[in-house]
């Protein structure tokens, strides 16, 4: 068992990441004398891993919540619980964020390889953008005026607030 106190995710370099790494190679999902502080390829396929074996939806490689409360050894809260607040655009930051990535990845719309970042960027704007387009909600038109690429009330509610 291990306690993350923080989100963790591909690209990024932390002591918490050699951390996540020692626990990997534990429990089998990591190369022994393997560990470092950075969060690389090999550590992301190693916790898509543990996710798929934990019954972690979806199994996106971020070690956020869920993930979290697996490796403490609790059980990982069921993913409904978690709730959008806020309506979400291009430069927002956030773990709400992070939660609309996994959802979209999980539902086709967002690029498997990427990790979810916390951060709506261009990638996530055309994810929503997809989805709106996909489901009915709007497909043209900008942020402003229509709200296509704005992860709003609407499409919140229909990607599962």
């Amino acid at each position: 068992m291990v306690n993350l106190k923080k989100n963790l995710f591909f690209g990024m370099r932390d002591p918490e990441v050699e951390r996540l790494q020692f626990f990997l190679q534990q429990v089998g999902f990591f190369p022994a004398g393997e560990t470092t502080t950075f969060f690389g390829r090999i550590t992301l396929r190693a916790v898509v891993a543990y996710q798929k074996a934990k019954g972690i939806e979806p199994a996106v490689g971020f070690v956020g919540p869920l993930t979290r409360a697996a490796m403490a050894g609790g059980q990982p809260a069921p993913s409904a619980a978690a709730t959008f607040t806020r309506s979400l655009y291009l430069g927002v930051r956030g773990d709400d964020v992070t939660l609309l990535q996994q959802k979209l990845q999980a539902l086709g719309f967002f690029p498997a390889a990427q990790a979810p970042t916390g951060f709506f960027g261009n990638l996530t704007v055309e994810a929503v953008r997809q989805f709106q387009c996909a489901k009915g909600i709007v497909c043209e038109g900008d942020f402003a005026s229509t709200g296509y690429g704005v992860a709003g009330p609407k499409t919140l509610q229909r990607i599962g607030n």
